[in-house]
Order: C-alpha cells, then sequence, then structure tokens
C-alpha cells in the first residue's frame, strides 16, 4: 500500500489537516481493516509491533 507524500518544510498543507499527529505504521487484517497505527513520537519497537502482528496471526 502507498501513499503521496508531499514534503514541506514550512508545514503549510499539513497543519490544515493534521490535528496531532499523522500515523507512519499501519497494521491491517487480512481483511485490510486497520487494527493498530503508531506515528513517529515514539516510533514503536520491533518487539511491540511483532507482538501485535502475533496477536492476529493466531
Amino acid at each position: 500500500m502507498t501513499f503521496p507524500y508531499s514534503a514541506q518544510e514550512d508545514r503549510k498543507v499539513y497543519n490544515k489537516f493534521a490535528y496531532t499527529t499523522v500515523p507512519r505504521i499501519y497494521i491491517t487484517t487480512f481483511t485490510g481493516d486497520v487494527y493498530a497505527m503508531f506515528d513517529d513520537n515514539p516510533i514503536p519497537n520491533y518487539t511491540e509491533l511483532l507482538d501485535i502482528i502475533l496477536k492476529l496471526i493466531e
């Protein structure tokens, strides 16, 4: 899955839509439902991501 990205140093457009943070990592179910989202503050570590993925495939 890809998302369009437009880097902007002044964050003018970003600030119109991002009231808190913009998720950077999405974990979805096999049917495409979003199960978990993470932003970059703090970035989740390998163990956190693995735990969620293992719960989904059980």
